[in-house]
Formats: C-alpha cells, structure tokens, sequence
C-alpha cells in the first residue's frame, strides 16, 4: 500500500481526459483506483439531470484502471512512458 497518487502519473491521458480522482494501490495482480462523482468532480459535465453518471462511462473507468495498472507495470519491469491502451490504439474498434 501507498500514498494516493494521481492516476494521470500511470496514464498517457492528460486532462480533461482522466477520469480517476487516485490511485489507492497497484500491485503485481491488480489497482485500485478511486472516482468521486458529484457536482464537483471531474465527471461533472457527463452527469445526466438527476445528478447520476449514465452507466457506459463505467467502461472508460474500468479501461482506466486497467491503463493504471499496465502504466505502474510498464514504469517498475521494462521503464517505460504510459503507453496508448488496445482500444484507444487501434484506428478501427
């Protein structure tokens, strides 16, 4: 276990394209991460009129976790920059 950091130091996105508030911990198997929605969080422009977050961007948060995890991996085995994910590189989903 570690301090929070923030995720964009794993990620090849940049704001306003990060989605994750911190990442609590990586490991070797897995990350965890942690989103705040609200009224004041970076998800705030994507919440629907009751204040909710519309489902499908539970995708892009679990595609970022994952990023988390592969970029901590990336940087601690093989010193590597965060690299571009499958579905983000590809030209054609």
């Amino acid at each position: 276990m570690f301090e929070p950091l923030a995720a964009v130091s794993f990620l090849p996105h940049r704001a306003p394209m990060v989605l994750l508030d911190e990442v609590i911990d990586v490991d070797e198997d897995s990350a965890h991460c942690r989103v705040r929605i609200g009224r004041d969080s970076v998800l705030r422009p994507f919440l629907d009129a009751a204040g909710a977050l519309p489902a499908w961007y539970g995708m892009e948060i679990l595609a970022q976790t994952i990023g988390v995890w592969s970029g901590w991996h990336g940087a601690r085995v093989h010193h590597e920059a965060p690299q571009a994910g499958h579905a983000a590189g590809r030209p054609r989903i």
